[in-house]
């Protein structure tokens, strides 16, 4: 494969996504003193483009025990690409990246059930995107406002009511789908 996906959002805040062909370059030492790269000790080096990354990590292995055939570059390609494609400063705004805050809960009466066992229901799953000041909730059941442990005004809370656990699955795959964030975080999302 010799392409690249990369994920990002337009300065508008839009999404865009877009699979490039990628064309790695690396160096070698030049015996031409007027050169136009220098490696950061000094020495004249000579660009070598590879077709696909494949062939760059192949050269890189072929030459790798020869001290005298040293190779400089990037050979991260992912940074290559990076620097090649936006070579000045990347203007960043963190309020376009999605950050979601994720909870599921789970019918256990006995402590703490254990993640990858997967032994109780779903009852539940919460989130709260960066994107927007509504909290989600997808549950079995009614949702009672009034007892509810958390005070806010009912209209930011989005209740989607569940009658079972495939159902509550499918609703929140659905949004998820249509939402899906940038940064996932949340209490022990790790192990569930």
């Amino acid at each position: 494969m010799n392409q690249i996906l990369y994920r990002g959002y337009n300065d508008s805040g839009v999404p865009i996504q877009n699979k490039v062909v990628f064309e790695p370059t690396l160096f070698i030492k030049s015996n031409e003193e007027n050169v136009i790269f220098r490696a950061l000790d000094g020495t004249p080096v000579a660009p070598l483009k590879f077709n696909k990354m494949s062939e760059a990590r192949q050269f890189l292995d072929r030459y790798k025990d020869i001290e005298e055939f040293r190779v400089y570059g990037q050979n991260n390609y992912l940074f290559q690409f990076i620097q090649q494609k936006w070579p000045n400063e990347i203007k960043f705004n963190p309020s376009h990246i999605n950050v979601v805050n994720f909870d599921i809960e789970v019918a256990s009466d006995d402590g703490f059930p254990e993640p990858n066992e997967a032994l109780h229901p779903i009852i539940s799953i919460a989130l709260k995107s960066s994107q927007s000041s509504v909290y989600h909730a997808w549950g079995l059941g009614d949702y009672d406002a009034e007892k509810t442990q958390v005070d806010m005004r009912g209209d930011l809370i989005q209740y989607h009511k569940c009658n079972s656990e495939e159902e509550l699955l499918a609703k929140f795959l659905s949004y998820w789908t249509k939402n899906y964030p940038d940064v996932l975080t949340g209490w022990n999302t790790l192990f569930f």
